[in-house]
């Protein structure tokens, strides 16, 4: 979920059925946008969109700013850091 990091909304659909990582980090993260593949449908993926474009803009600042002040846990710090680009040796 790194975009919530950045306090962008995300519609998060996990297509593992019964849900697996990307319900994981959702739930983590107490992030409503979430649908598994079982429960994916035109009409669900259209409230959530529209949640997204409004309400959910809230929301994800809000998460941005628990993450900024750890109060949720982030594993993205790591991530970020192993993709970093690192200095050649020289």
């Amino acid at each position: 979920m790194i975009a919530l990091r950045v306090g962008t909304p995300v519609l998060a659909v996990d297509p593992v059925a019964g849900g697996a990582k990307v319900t994981a980090q959702a739930r983590a993260c107490g992030w409503p946008a979430l649908l598994s593949a079982e429960q994916l449908d035109e009409r669900r993926l259209e409230r959530w969109w529209d949640w997204c474009l409004t309400s959910g803009r809230v929301a994800a600042r809000q998460v941005r700013d628990a993450f900024r002040d750890d109060r949720v846990p982030d594993g993205a710090d790591r991530l970020m850091e192993v993709l970093a680009p690192r200095p050649a040796a020289g």
